[in-house]
């Protein structure tokens, strides 16, 4: 059960005190990858008020107290990451009023104070040089865990996988030439492997075996985790004498390199699965060479040449 909590913790003794608590109630309902980040930002609004998330008393926050804090975070955050916090706050808030604590007026005037912020950053992160993902592939090692980690580049890259879902890969989410990905806000998607990435993941099914569970393990059992993966393909990076490269950088890579081929945008957002066209066009590298190559009809002076007249004025 990928979404929400999975069925062993809803057997758990603490889990309808968890449920009857909003922000359990809010977390149970996201995807693995989801609620590690939500909860994380629920824990930085919660320190905002000099509290933590299951003590802070959601439903008597007012209009003003929201807009305070989502001032706050608009001073300290990217507005993509404070866009996502605002979003796990009106998540509890909801949570609230399912379980009755808010009616349906306050919860509105509540979700007003907490309207996302405008405005974007340059990604994070850095573009994959030519080149540079080949040195990844011939820096691992030639054994089973060299295979693994040989699937995770290959998946990583070759599908677009954010880590939190390469983590929750399961055995049964391999459907031939292709994936069942569960992405952000429980949505799932299709992705299609290139041949040679099927081929990688292939080889590590040969060593992994077949039985059901997670797709990708510890060398000692258990599923890989998300800082893990982050760790391994860090230390993949500097075995191959690059710079400090992320997971993420991959999926950059994967989204520039589809629009640098000519595929369509709305083909590459369905890929790549975001909500928002705009996201995926942020990952476009073709604007930005366009601009480098416009300003070339430009001419300055060469510093090496002085005209008379300014010779003269020096004189």
């Amino acid at each position: 059960m990928d979404a929400g909590l999975t069925r062993a913790e809803l057997r758990t003794p603490g889990a309808a005190l968890l449920l009857s608590h909003p922000v359990g109630l809010y977390l149970s309902t996201l995807a693995r990858g989801s609620r590690r980040a939500q909860a994380a930002g629920l824990r930085t609004v919660a320190r905002f008020y000099r509290s933590r998330p299951l003590e802070l008393a959601w439903e008597r926050l007012g209009p003003a107290e929201l807009a305070a804090a989502r001032a706050w975070l608009a001073e300290r955050y990217a507005p993509a990451t404070t866009n996502r916090t605002l979003a796990a706050v009106r998540g509890v808030l909801r949570a609230c009023r399912t379980l009755r604590t808010l009616t349906r007026d306050e919860l509105e005037e509540l979700e007003a104070a907490l309207r996302n912020v405008r405005g974007s950053r340059t990604l994070r992160g850095r573009a994959l040089e030519p080149g540079e993902l080949a040195r990844l592939f011939a820096a691992l090692e030639l054994d089973k865990q060299g295979t693994r980690d040989g699937a995770i580049l290959a998946l990583l890259y070759g599908c677009g996988l954010r880590r939190a879902e390469l983590e929750a890969l399961e055995l049964e989410h391999v459907r031939g030439g292709a994936l069942r990905v569960r992405g952000k806000g429980n949505q799932d998607r299709i992705v299609p492997m290139p041949a040679t990435v099927a081929e990688r993941l292939e080889a590590w099914l040969e060593v992994r075996g077949r039985e059901t569970g997670p797709l990708f393990t510890r060398r000692g059992g258990g599923r890989l985790g998300a800082m893990a993966v982050y760790q391994r393909i860090g230390r993949l990076a500097a075995r191959a004498g690059l710079e400090r490269l992320s997971p993420h950088d991959l999926r950059r890579a994967y989204v520039g390199d589809l629009l640098d081929r000519g595929v369509d945008l709305a083909t590459v957002q369905q890929l790549c699965g975001h909500a928002d066209p705009q996201t995926s066009a942020r990952y476009d590298r073709r604007p930005a060479r366009a601009r480098a190559r416009a300003v070339q009809v430009l001419t300055v002076p060469s510093s090496s040449t002085s005209s008379p007249k300014v010779l003269e004025l020096l004189d």
